[in-house]
């Protein structure tokens, strides 16, 4: 994507740390800025510390694991601003400790957060991005500081009209490619199926 003026960023667990500084990022940019996070105080701060930033800002308060919130989340930024061209699924959680310490409730708050906050958020804004035919973006981030960029576009090569995505790990520098090729090739494998 050249130019981001006024395409419209939607980034989970935006109220605070690397959250609020893609949005920070994305408003620098010209883009419309949709933040959500769970922590209401902090979301409200972080809002309006960034409308002296951004060409607009929608703050909405979800809780990333339950899929309800994620489609009023999409619904919302949809209803607000007609689109969503980059939808950065940051919102994460860790328990500190020995993992053999950990509580089955400690497992089950961070896989419903990091695992099915992600899903959540494909599932509530894909369609949408798809059905628009706009060139978008998915950035999903991860505890071991890597993130997976797919990218939502029509073929236009081919002159068909057919959907496509394209996907793109982008490992941390320590560990290249660990894990990611496979990863991506498999994300690939089920969009296109999904689009077919």
């Amino acid at each position: 994507m050249k130019e981001l003026r006024n395409r419209v960023a939607v980034v989970t667990g935006a109220a605070s740390g690397i959250g609020f500084a893609l949005a920070e990022r994305f408003a620098a940019e010209g883009m419309k800025v949709v933040l959500a996070d769970i922590e209401g105080r902090t979301l409200a701060s972080a809002a309006e510390a960034l409308r002296r930033k951004a060409p607009a800002v929608l703050a909405s308060q979800i809780d990333v694991s339950r899929s309800d919130d994620m489609e009023r989340l999409a619904r919302e930024t949809y209803d607000e601003f007609g689109a969503a061209h980059v939808l950065c699924n940051n919102a994460g959680v860790a328990v500190i400790g020995a993992v053999h310490e950990h509580s089955l409730a400690d497992w089950q708050w961070v896989i419903n957060v990091n695992l099915w906050g992600v899903i959540h958020g494909v599932r509530a804004f894909v369609p949408r991005m798809l059905a628009s035919g706009d060139e978008a973006h998915l950035v999903h981030g991860g505890s071991d500081h890597r993130s997976v960029h797919v990218g939502v576009r029509r073929h236009e090569a081919r002159g068909d009209g057919a959907l496509g995505v394209d996907v793109q790990g982008v490992p941390d520098d320590r560990r290249p490619d660990r894990g990611l090729r496979g990863l991506s090739r498999s994300y690939q494998h089920e969009y296109l199926a999904l689009v077919a």
